[in-house]
């Protein structure tokens, strides 16, 4: 499969976090951002922190990248749901309020066997623990 710039190996991981600037959903691999899109699903998803750089954000005030899902890109372009609706649990991470990503029920979350990066930045999960 392609996304238009080269073919990739389904054995890559790919690192994906939200451009607050660009409001798009960057996606890198092996430390290179290779293109930023409006949406985006990982499998076997990992989400990673960066505590130090946590720290660096609430002691300077200033934007970095401190935090990233890395899994298996997929292709679902309407969400998880096959009707196009959004299903699972919807995941946050505010580097002000919590050193992990979290549920809107605040249950801290490491991993999600399906993660869908919706449009307007929001991300949903399914199977999260």
């Amino acid at each position: 499969m392609t996304d238009g710039y080269a073919y990739y190996s389904p054995l890559l991981l790919f690192d994906v976090y939200w451009h607050t600037r660009k409001r798009l959903w960057s996606v890198r691999v092996n430390g290179r951002v290779l293109y930023h899109t409006p949406q985006a699903c990982l499998s076997c998803a990992t989400l990673m922190v960066s505590v130090p750089a946590v720290e660096r954000i609430r002691a300077r005030g200033q934007r970095e990248v401190c935090a990233w899902a890395r899994g298996h890109r997929e292709y679902l372009p309407h969400g998880l749901g096959m009707d196009g609706t959004l299903v699972g649990e919807q995941v946050f991470f505010d580097p002000y309020r919590h050193t992990s990503f979290v549920t809107a029920g605040g249950m801290q979350v490491t991993a999600c066997r399906w993660l869908y990066f919706d449009p307007d930045g929001t991300a949903w999960g399914l199977e999260c623990r």
